[in-house]
């Protein structure tokens, strides 16, 4: 695979993980009563953020590639 497929998969990897990691820790605060939240607007809240983190990949993914593509060829 290419440099720029490689880094690609693995922000793809690492962002799925910060989604799954903030459910299960919002999960947690609320259990713990560190914040107020009712449980069902937990995926209310969990979707926003991944759509949030989706959003943003999408709008800085060409940038990255460019840089990769840049610094590959040096």
């Amino acid at each position: 695979m290419s440099l720029e497929t490689d880094t690609m998969e693995g922000v793809r990897r690492l962002i799925s993980e910060i989604k799954s990691g903030y459910e299960r820790n919002l999960k947690t605060a609320v259990s713990k009563n560190m914040i107020t939240v009712d449980p069902e607007k937990i995926p209310g809240l969990t979707r926003l953020m991944s759509d949030t983190v989706d959003q943003a990949l999408t709008n800085g993914s060409d940038y990255l590639l460019n840089v990769l593509k840049y610094h590959s060829k040096k």
